[in-house]
């Protein structure tokens, strides 16, 4: 078994076996392994030890090829992600758009008001009214900007990581 895996997971891989035969338990593990012709794939291995007279007498290992599956859940992933990026941008666009319908209708009502008013304290109020909604448009504005340069944020690499080996690493 240890010809077809690679070096990082020997570890997990023999403690799976140990674990078994101690345990004289099916235990099971998936990961990256090479069939005959040396193509990667993810297979999913099953350990049943062989129990004679109450005692171990061995182990049979059978491996099954599920890198359809891990494809297919990758996959399924990227897809949620990307229904939940469309949803969050819908989302987003229609609480913008009422964000800044709200501002402009308080300023062409207040523009309306400023042009009948003769009263100079209430033309003032007015003008106020006006400069506070157009400072909310700009930071409103400011935070659109904002939040499309965060979308351009480059692509991290990603990469298959043995969490087993890891923690035995830090330990």
């Amino acid at each position: 078994i240890f010809d077809f895996s690679p070096p990082e997971d020997i570890d997990q891989i023999k403690d799976t076996l140990i674990d078994a035969v101690q345990k004289q338990k099916t235990t099971s593990y998936e990961g990256i392994s090479y069939n005959v012709d040396g193509v990667a794939g993810w297979y999913s291995t099953t350990v049943s030890p062989i129990i004679r007279e109450g005692q171990p007498d061995g182990v049979i290992l059978m491996g099954r090829d599920v890198s359809e599956r891990v494809r297919a859940e990758r996959q399924r992933l990227e897809l949620s992600i990307a229904h939940e990026r469309v949803r969050l941008l819908t989302e987003l666009m229609a609480d913008l758009s009422h964000d800044l319908k709200t501002p402009l209708t308080i300023i062409n009502a207040s523009l309306y008001l400023l042009e009948r008013l003769e009263n100079p304290q209430k033309q003032q109020d007015k003008l106020t009214q006006i400069k506070n909604q157009v400072l909310r448009l700009e930071k409103l504005i400011q935070d659109i900007l904002t939040l499309s340069t965060l979308d351009k944020v480059p692509q991290l690499k990603r990469t298959s990581l043995n969490l087993n080996q890891m923690a035995r690493e830090i330990e």
